[in-house]
């Protein structure tokens, strides 16, 4: 079957699961987003750690996408009960991969007696930091990327939770939003000596606007488990892995960590300003087999080397830090709004290696003290609310082998929203 059959295969099978709700419940919401991606980066650094000596030499990624789908249905039955599910295709054309379908988000959500809130159970986005929730929404956020705390590569914590409880009110001028989630997939798995770690996760974000929702300032935390470390999604002593799907490395034999972030958003007329600062402190014990393994195979630079070798399975106590400030300037016309924007991203992971095949990150990880700060700039154009074409280009900044230097990265991006 080639890959449009594949597709088309895929959207029926959408079809049948969300049909039966659409037939039973009292509303229906159903719509989705559309996304065609192209990434590349060059002026890429290689470095060779035994002359001192970074060439450009290395090849230069092309990362594209022929299409990406989230369709989602939101139901609402008897009882004030709500149901969401979000379909998610994302094919990756450069690498040759086939178009795969998977569940997003599985929910359902009841009112609580005496108006405190809601409960969500399910498959479930954690509300951590603005974006969380609203990644797959492509065409209305700043940009083509999200800040570093949601980059894939490397992620602070699992995107998904388990059971959420939330509410909102208004009080006074302002209006508040907070939620309490438990449970993630790191929780749920066995340490490094096969033993359950009963951890008990607690996440939570509040929230504040005032100003007709002009002005908001936020903050979000998580604990990997008061009781218990928490062991990495994939972990694996002898590497073959991809980067973990949450907060712990790979090479950990167990950790027990923390996250937190303060956040704020503001909208004075046309102008559009964002900016965050997150931390996560983990406390954690690394699986010898695989530090030695990646000490072996693993082609670490020069600080990463002595810094496994000190103590490939002993403790570790360390602080991972990222920063964001974002800015952007809508201009209506005729033919549509043009937004020009200009981001700030800073990044900053000691434990971090570069090689994926072990759970590292090409980003972060091929540079000194896994250390990076990053310039973008860029153009969103809509030509109507539902459309989003976005260019822009990034500058890294970091240091490698002691050296001052940098690489660079553009992006386009086409993004639609739908609704039925």
């Amino acid at each position: 079957m080639n890959k449009w059959g594949k597709w088309a295969t895929g959207l029926w099978a959408a079809g049948l699961a969300i049909c039966p709700s659409a037939l039973l419940a009292n509303e229906n919401d159903i719509f989705g987003y559309l996304q065609f991606n192209i990434d590349r980066t060059y002026r890429n650094p290689n470095p060779n750690a035994a002359t001192g000596q970074i060439t450009r030499d290395r090849p230069d990624p092309v990362d594209y996408r022929v299409l990406r789908l989230n369709l989602m249905v939101r139901s609402t039955w008897d009882q004030g009960f709500t149901t969401f599910l979000n379909l998610s295709e994302s094919s990756n054309a450069s690498s040759g991969s086939s178009p795969t379908f998977i569940v997003r988000n599985a929910w359902g959500e009841l009112p609580l007696p005496l108006s405190l809130g809601y409960l969500r159970v399910g498959k479930i986005y954690r509300p951590f930091s603005p974006y969380n929730e609203r990644l797959d929404a492509v065409p209305t956020y700043l940009g083509v990327e999200p800040p570093e705390i949601f980059d894939t590569d490397h992620l602070f914590m699992s995107r998904f939770c388990d059971v959420m409880i939330h509410n909102s009110a208004n009080l006074g001028p302002t209006f508040w939003s907070f939620a309490m989630t438990t449970n993630n997939p790191e929780s749920r798995l066995k340490n490094g000596n096969g033993d359950s770690m009963g951890s008990f996760p607690l996440g939570w974000d509040v929230k504040m606007e005032m100003g007709n929702h002009k002005f908001m300032l936020g903050h979000s935390g998580f604990l990997s488990g008061p009781t218990g470390p928490a062991t990495a999604l994939g972990s694996s002593a002898t590497g073959g892995i991809t980067p973990p799907e949450g907060g712990v490395a790979p090479w950990m034999k167990s950790d027990n960590y923390s996250a937190w972030g303060l956040f704020s958003e503001w909208n004075p007329g046309n102008w559009q300003f964002e900016g965050g600062v997150f931390e996560a402190h983990h406390r954690a014990v690394r699986n010898a087999t695989a530090v030695n393994n990646m000490i072996t195979n693993a082609g670490l630079l020069p600080d990463q080397l002595a810094r496994y070798q000190a103590a490939p399975g002993g403790n570790v106590v360390y602080n991972i830090k990222t920063y964001y400030l974002r800015a952007g300037y809508s201009i209506f016309t005729k033919a549509g709004e043009f937004v020009p924007y200009a981001f700030w991203d800073a990044y900053k992971n000691p434990e971090i290696i570069g090689l994926k095949a072990f759970g590292g990150d090409d980003e972060a990880g091929n540079f000194d003290g896994g250390k990076f700060t990053k310039d973008t700039v860029g153009l969103a154009y809509r030509p109507n609310p539902n459309v989003a074409i976005k260019v822009d280009h990034s500058f890294h900044f970091f240091k490698l082998l002691g050296r001052k230097t940098d690489y660079h990265e553009y992006r386009i991006d086409l993004s639609y929203f739908f609704g039925v």
